[in-house]
């Protein structure tokens, strides 16, 4: 298209056909987005508000892509119709890693913020309740530390997927034992809280409490130190399919990622010589 447009070139016949492939793997991208948002995401706000944003940024710059095409088949003024296009290409090649960017690292995001929720739900919880020979007052207990228990599988859960993912066996051990740490903790909180129903008088969970908050903070800290880095931009991609699965969402998302990366190669060149010149 560079080329094309500093030669005033006059339009090829499969320009058309070539846009309109660039611009379905972007809507088929978007509505893949649209959808982990939904699923993945959907008790995650400030995760599938930033998806939601992002697929509908890229939506519009497929439409400014189209508009740009339909322009130059049509206009007499080849060159401003070249410039245009070439910018419609800068604004899709940055909306499209943009969507990427946020994709991959969304599962990372969901995994803290479901750690730091965890902490907050153990430090409502009061490590030494009392009149626990009323069976309100152990229901009370027991509705204070469900969120947590449910919080710590989840992040058991998150760990270990992530120890799926990654190539180096350090990595991948340091991860499993970071879900192992928040299993047992929160099977320790659960096995302290019922130990306090026979013996109420001594209720004590603080120690408990203290392991799954430090769970927690472990399995957050490690999950950041052992993740493989998120695509920084359009110089950095290269067309290969990531070695980590962004989601456990749709099973062709691998697939319309690593097409997204080739789609977003493909786009000319002036797209990638200065990304800080992007348009919003």
């Amino acid at each position: 298209v560079v080329v094309f447009r500093e030669q005033n070139a006059p339009v090829p016949p499969n320009l058309p056909r070539s846009s309109q492939g660039l611009n379905d793997t972007a809507k088929k991208l978007g509505l893949i987005a649209r959808k982990l948002a939904s699923t993945d995401y959907k008790d995650f706000v400030e995760i599938s508000s930033e998806i939601n944003s992002a697929a509908d940024a890229l939506d519009n710059a497929n439409q400014l892509m189209a508009n740009a095409v339909g322009v130059l088949t049509a206009s007499n003024d080849r060159k401003a119709a070249w410039d245009n296009l070439v910018d419609a290409c800068r604004v899709m090649s940055g909306k499209t890693i943009r969507l990427l960017q946020i994709v991959y690292g969304a599962p990372l995001l969901r995994l803290r913020l479901n750690a730091e929720r965890l902490i907050e739900d153990v430090n409502k919880v009061n490590p030494q309740p009392k009149g626990l020979k009323d069976q309100k007052a152990q229901q009370k207990v027991l509705d204070e530390i469900k969120p947590v228990t449910d919080k710590a599988l989840k992040l058991e859960k998150q760990l270990n997927d992530r120890a799926k993912a990654v190539d180096s066996p350090q990595a991948k051990q340091e991860l499993q034992d970071a879900a192992s740490n928040a299993h047992k903790a929160a099977q320790d909180l659960v096995d302290a809280v019922n130990k306090s129903f026979t013996d109420p008088d001594n209720a004590d969970i603080s120690k408990p409490l203290d392991a799954v908050r430090d769970a927690a903070e472990k399995g957050r800290d490690v999950a950041y130190t052992t993740a493989p880095p998120a695509p920084k931009g359009p110089l950095n991609i290269d067309g290969n399919t990531p070695s980590t699965s962004p989601s456990s969402g749709p099973n062709n998302l691998h697939d319309d990622i690593k097409k997204a990366k080739e789609t977003a190669n493909s786009i000319p060149q002036v797209a990638v010589k200065d990304p800080r010149n992007l348009p919003n």
